[in-house]
């Protein structure tokens, strides 16, 4: 419904503003001799002919109004249709944010119940300043222990990793929990952070996952700080 409202709302605008624009330019040119004889009957013209004729348009511009609202509405009910059935896209969200000795930790929840396949996560926006990742760190919900993915020349993922269906709804839906390593051992990137003086990039964590054959993508993002593990200090922009 807000991507309904980002496009319906400025179009309408740049239109009224057009016709404004439009009807001041030419308003002199008009012959109302002419217009007269095209929109009037030749014994009659009145207020109430011409209420008449509009209505037709009123119900009309009514119908386009109802409509709007009508297509934001079923948006919705397919929305809770595909969740009731088990159609629904899994989502992505930074659960801890890094701090000293700790790595950022992202969940993917899976609220499919089919099986997703994350196939790679990527991250961008971040500048030439900061490190590409060494490697990732997955939890399962449903399993013990975790499993590191190395990463290849070109920055994907050495394997991909299942991420089980919602098949019983009486439970909490399977997820993944995973962390962002950047360099193997600890870390402690406060003297990049400080480095940035002011520019602080806002990185894209971008996750490639399949269902069925279908390949979509996932998008979060955050403040580098939240990111890289780094000393708490305070940090002054300039």
């Amino acid at each position: 419904m807000k991507k309904i409202h980002r496009i319906y709302w400025p179009s309408v605008t740049v239109l009224v503003m057009l016709a404004i624009v439009l009807i001041a330019r030419y308003w002199h040119t008009v012959d109302f001799s002419v217009l007269r004889a095209y929109l009037c009957e030749q014994n009659r013209c009145t207020a109430q002919d011409w209420l008449s004729a509009t209505s037709g348009l009123l119900g009309g511009a009514a119908a386009a109004v109802g409509a709007y609202l009508v297509f934001g509405q079923l948006r919705e009910q397919r929305r809770q249709t595909a969740f009731a059935l088990g159609e629904s896209h899994p989502t992505l969200e930074i659960s801890v944010t890094a701090d000293l000795g700790r790595r950022a930790q992202f969940e993917l929840v899976n609220w499919n119940r089919r099986r997703v396949t994350v196939e790679n996560i990527s991250i961008s926006k971040i500048g030439e300043e900061v490190p590409f990742p060494w490697a990732y760190i997955f939890q399962h919900s449903e399993a013990q222990g975790h499993t590191v993915v190395r990463l290849t020349t070109g920055y994907s993922m050495s394997q991909y990793i299942n991420v089980g269906g919602w098949l019983d709804r009486q439970k909490a839906p399977n997820s993944l929990r995973f962390s962002i390593a950047f360099r193997q051992g600890d870390e402690d990137h406060t003297d990049l952070i400080r480095s940035l003086r002011g520019t602080i990039p806002r990185p894209l964590i971008t996750v490639h996952y399949m269902i069925d054959n279908q390949r979509y993508t996932l998008h979060q993002d955050l403040n580098i700080m939240n990111l890289l593990p780094h000393r708490r200090f305070q940090f002054v922009l300039v």
